[in-house]
């Protein structure tokens, strides 16, 4: 339901003064994100091959992860069969795995960036309503039930969403979380030795990274929600039309005043403002830990 939806949002056309500008703005959007897209999977994939072909350029390490099989059948000198078999396990599931992990994520991320996109829309066609419309009164109704419509429709949409990736959505919270915090202990904990502390200190950056990758998408779609509130107020003319108008755009500026947000439930909602107070915390643990351990 939610992806019919949005195929027919990304395909609605309109007319007027602001057709170009929205044909420009779901190009840009598109372009953005695959362009994101591709350098998520490049990224993820380079990862993948360093992983898989650390054990030939480091001989401490004689498997893609480390582990220790019953009877050393890690060991190539003496399992040489059985560590083949362990190796290419260990690389295809890493190598299904992750890919799948990002083809997830980027999904769920594109469908509130096209939610985005299509408030971003809204918003175009709010500023050129009363240029669209020339007085006209019956039109000025039509396009506004209009607009009202496509308005609650993202708000739907938005909540469907939440609902659906609800338990992902706090997975990434609490898997975030717990990284960075452990990320910061092995650091702290291996200090004194530079390599180790700067793998741990790779994984923090990489986790802190993941989660302003989210953060960042979650502040753009209630930022452009909130846009949708001036949009509206903008496209108010109190000269024109009759009150039944006016009551209408009372109403429609009443209701786009509640930004819409990317939620996990109970947890506050992904945003910029929250991951700086994720960050703060995570210094509270460090300096904890610092005078811990010293």
């Amino acid at each position: 339901m939610v992806i019919n939806a949005l195929e027919d949002i990304h395909h609605r056309t309109i007319s007027g003064p602001g057709s170009k500008e929205v044909q420009a703005t779901k190009r840009l959007h598109f372009l953005l994100f695959m362009a994101l897209l591709v350098i998520w999977l490049t990224f993820l994939v380079l990862f993948i091959l360093i992983k898989m072909s650390t054990p030939f350029w480091i001989e401490s390490q004689i498997l893609p992860f480390h582990v220790a099989w019953p009877f050393h059948l890690h060991d190539p000198r003496k399992h040489p069969i059985a560590h083949a078999i362990i190796f290419v396990t260990q690389s295809t599931t890493m190598l299904y795995f992750l890919i799948w992990l990002g083809i997830v994520e980027n999904f769920c991320v594109s469908i509130f960036f096209e939610l985005t996109s299509a408030l971003r829309v809204l918003c175009i066609e709010l500023r050129n309503l009363q240029e669209l419309c020339q007085g006209d009164e019956n039109r000025l109704i039509i396009e506004l039930h209009r607009l009202t419509k496509f308005h609650q429709q993202i708000i739907l949409l938005s909540d469907r969403c939440n609902n659906i990736f609800n338990m992902a959505f706090i997975m990434q919270m609490l898997v975030n979380f717990l990284l960075v915090s452990l990320s910061l202990f092995e650091v702290l904990a291996a200090r004194k030795d530079p390599q180790v502390a700067a793998e741990y200190l790779v994984v923090m950056l990489m986790t802190l990274g993941h989660l302003s990758f989210w953060s960042k998408f979650g502040d753009m779609f209630s930022e452009e929600s909130e846009q949708v509130a001036l949009a509206a107020y903008e496209a108010y003319d109190p000269t024109v039309g009759s009150k039944n108008i006016h009551r209408h755009f009372l109403f429609f500026i009443q209701r786009v005043q509640k930004p819409l947000f990317m939620s996990a439930n109970p947890f506050p909602p992904f945003s910029l403002a929250n991951y700086m107070f994720i960050l703060k915390q995570c210094y509270s643990i460090l300096t904890i830990l610092a005078n811990t351990l010293d």
